[in-house]
Parts: structure tokens; C-alpha cells; sequence
């Protein structure tokens, strides 16, 4: 019978995994704001079947009134609403909720944020055109603003 040789024990260090800043999606409170109203029940369907939490508004008036009653973390905003435009309704967003992000969703393509949108982050990795072809572009760029700290960074 042959002895097999004595076993080599090795050292293995062991490192925790990197720190990161994930999230639970349902714990990301968004807000969907079209007044299309099958582009905004298609929106909100897909953006809850991705695991968010998410309520609806078809105008700049809807949107703020739910802003006083919800804590949302991220808006997804169409620019041509009637009423309130989407321009300046996230300016009156963003100053009754300063640590609010904002996404934007038009069907315009000549579309480009003015300085003033420019100025509260949104550029072009927050904005989309309609058709978005990459939903899961649109689902990065939710979780991304959501897990940024309130002044930009991660």
C-alpha cells in the first residue's frame, strides 16, 4: 500500500467584499410623469414589473400634489406637459425637494436640458428620447440616481 504524501496546507486570505451602495429597488420611490396616457400606463407597468415603487402623474399639477404626499427619490419627467412644463416643473420639484433626481423622457429630439436643468446635474446620461429603445439603460440610470448622495456623489 502507498502512503500518499502529507498534505500542504495552504493559506488562503479571506477579503470582505467590496463595499457598495445597493439598494432594494422597492426601496426607490419613483415618479412617472406623461400626459400620454398609454405612454405613462406602459412606463409605470414596466418600471414596477423592474421591482420600483412607483406613482403616476399626467400633468405638472398632478406631479406636485403627489410630491406632497410621497417621498420620491426619483422623477421621470416628460417636457411637454400641458399647464406646468416639464422644465420648470422640475425646477419647482427640485426646490421643495432639494435631494430629489430627475430623469427626462421626451419625444422631442432636438431636445437638449437648458443650463439652468444642467445646473441641478441632469445631462445627457438623464436624458431619453421616446421611443427608448434600452429600457434597461433607463432602469440603470434610476438606480444610479438613486443610490447618489444627495450632493452628487456615491
Amino acid at each position: 500500500m502507498s502512503r500518499l504524501p502529507p498534505l500542504q496546507k495552504k493559506k488562503f486570505s479571506v477579503h470582505p467584499p467590496p463595499q457598495r451602495d445597493i439598494m432594494n429597488r422597492s426601496d426607490i420611490h419613483l415618479l412617472a410623469i406623461d400626459d400620454e396616457e398609454m405612454i405613462l400606463l406602459n412606463l409605470v407597468i414596466f418600471l414596477e414589473e423592474e421591482g420600483f415603487s412607483v406613482c403616476s402623474a399626467s400633468s405638472g399639477e398632478e406631479a406636485l400634489d403627489a410630491l406632497s404626499l410621497q417621498k420620491i427619490d426619483v422623477a421621470v419627467v416628460d417636457i411637454r406637459l400641458p399647464g406646468i412644463d416639464g422644465n420648470e416643473l422640475i425646477l419647482k420639484m427640485h426646490d421643495l425637494r432639494p435631494d430629489m433626481k430627475f430623469i427626462v423622457c421626451t419625444g422631442s429630439t432636438e431636445y437638449q436640458p437648458p443650463e439652468i436643468l444642467q445646473n441641478l446635474g441632469i445631462s445627457e446620461t438623464e436624458l431619453f428620447h421616446k421611443p427608448v429603445e434600452n429600457m434597461n439603460s433607463l432602469v440603470e440610470a434610476i438606480v444610479r440616481l438613486a443610490q447618489e448622495k444627495p450632493n452628487g456623489s456615491r
